[in-house]
């Protein structure tokens, strides 16, 4: 995904009103769109497959906190994975489960 794509994306799901009170309560140099956080989390959620390495960062607020979303869920899916291997006993090589 691109930067013109994500921000189109995030401008759809903004609120102008959520854009006044935002800037009246951030104190940033950054830009603001006005997407709710709830909503960050979910377009987080849908998109966090994509390649997100040619987003600009540190000119919308929004483009980092969701970028941040995205980490934190694929993060959370690598931290999963790893206690799945570490604490159910799950042998990947043989296919078979060590615990009975």
């Amino acid at each position: 995904m691109d930067n013109e794509k994500l921000l189109e994306i995030l401008k759809n799901n903004s609120d102008e009103s959520y854009t006044s009170f935002s800037t009246m309560l951030s104190n940033t140099s950054l830009k603001i769109i006005g997407v709710k956080i709830p909503k960050l989390k979910e377009l987080a959620k849908i998109y966090k497959d994509e390649d997100l390495s040619n987003i600009t960062k540190n000119e919308y607020l929004e483009v980092d906190v969701f970028l941040g979303f995205v980490n934190k869920y694929k993060f959370n899916i690598i931290l999963y994975t790893v206690l799945l291997i570490t604490f159910a006993g799950v042998n990947f090589k043989s296919g078979n489960n060590t615990t009975n």
